[in-house]
This record gives structure tokens, sequence and C-alpha cells, in this order.
């Protein structure tokens, strides 16, 4: 038998994007996103996606995350801030690789974590239940700094860009001030030990998604995200 035009058996590449514009309490958006009630949900507000914490004990990291579905291993995430003099204490994050755990309530994947006052980079492992050699994150999980400190070139200001991949373990971000227009390349990273075991960690399977960090222990939505491309590579 022939086929005309594509292979029917061929995955089309997986590609999404927003621009946050209703308000929705957590995020909705198309239905699209995999939350859980063991962390905080993100939420949108006419045209930006930001945290829904508001409270923090010192102990417990109710990051508010969520991240999408259906995407391959090795994807890319794109996204514009929003920061309307935001204060120190809130962050931003792109998650890679992530699997958000509704029956087991953990998380498993990778962080690219923006710290606002900062103007800096992390990375951050999560690492599900029973991880590595890491701290306890207060929500059944562990987690690991890969790298830390990176220097941005950003201002963390309205309008600048964080774009972040991932490609065969390998994580790679830039960043693009709109003071500048120009996009520099900040990071290569390699988790060998994620690697190493990727054949049982659910972060080698897992989809790109959005995260949020408040530990001013109020609401405050002045920092966040104001639209996003995500896709496979």
């Amino acid at each position: 038998m022939a086929f005309l035009g594509a292979h029917p058996y061929v995955r089309a590449p997986k590609y999404f994007s927003s621009g946050f514009f209703s308000t929705q309490a957590p995020i909705v958006d198309d239905g699209g996103y995999v939350v859980s009630t063991n962390w905080t949900q993100p939420q949108t507000i006419n045209g930006r996606i930001t945290n829904k914490m508001d409270t923090y004990d010192g102990a417990h990291f109710t990051d508010s995350i969520t991240h999408r579905r259906g995407f391959t291993t090795n994807h890319y995430i794109k996204t514009t801030f929003y920061n309307n003099s935001a204060p120190s204490g809130l962050e931003v994050e792109h998650l890679l690789n992530f699997t958000i755990d509704t029956v087991a309530l953990t998380a498993a994947g990778y962080e690219v974590d923006v710290v606002n006052s900062a103007s800096e980079i992390n990375l951050v492992s999560w690492r599900g239940p029973g991880g590595f050699n890491t701290a306890s994150q207060g929500e059944g999980i562990t987690f690991d700094t890969m790298a830390s400190g990176f220097t941005t070139g950003l201002s963390m200001a309205d309008g600048d860009i964080l774009e972040s991949q991932i490609n065969n373990g390998v994580i790679d971000v830039w960043c693009t001030p709109i003071s500048t227009g120009i996009r520099a390349h900040v990071i290569t990273a390699f988790d060998a030990w994620g690697w190493a075991v990727a054949h049982s960690q659910p972060q080698w399977t897992g989809n790109p998604g959005l995260g949020f960090w408040n530990q001013l222990n109020t609401a405050n939505t002045t920092f966040g995200f104001k639209n996003v491309v995500m896709l496979d590579i």
C-alpha cells in the first residue's frame, strides 16, 4: 500500500503558545495543563501568568507549578517577563522534562530558576521521592541545585526574554534584555546523574512547564510572564 503525503504514524511536533488573556485561578487556558494540590497552582491575570503562593513557612516549598501534556523529551520554552516593580523574594521558573504525579503527589524534572533580586539563574533538579544525595523539599521529593549564580545580563525588566531548552539531557538558556535586544547564551549544563539513570527517572519523559516562587508571606503578583511559546525540538 502506498501513502500519499505524511506517513500516518509520524508524530507531528508539538507546539503551544499563549498570551494568558483570561483571568483564571488556577490556570485553565485551553485545558492542557497538569497541576497538583500538593503545590500551589499558577494563575493568569489579564495578560500575565504568575504565582498563587501567598505563604511560606520556611520548610515547605510550595512553588506554583504547572506543565503541559504530550511533548517529547526534547523541548524548548520562550517567555517574556512581566515585571511591575517586583520586590525581592519573587522568582519565576522554566520547567523542563517535568512530571507532576497527581496520584502520588510528587514531581520530577528540571527547573531554570530566575531570581528577580539577584538578576541570576540557578538550575535545580527535582528528583521525585527518594532521590539522590539531596535535601528534603518538604513535599515528599528531593531536589538538587545543579548549578547556581549564572549572571544573565538581564535586569529582569518588563519585556526581557528568557529561552531554555533540553536536548538529550543538555540544558541551554538564553537571555535577551529589552534594553539592548542582544540575545546571549548564558548556560549549558548536563545532568550526569540523571543521564546515568535515565531509564528509571520520570524527568526524562516529562514536559515543558512554568513555575513561580514567593517567599514574601503575602500575596504578590508583580513578577511573572506575559506570554509563552513551547515546542518540540
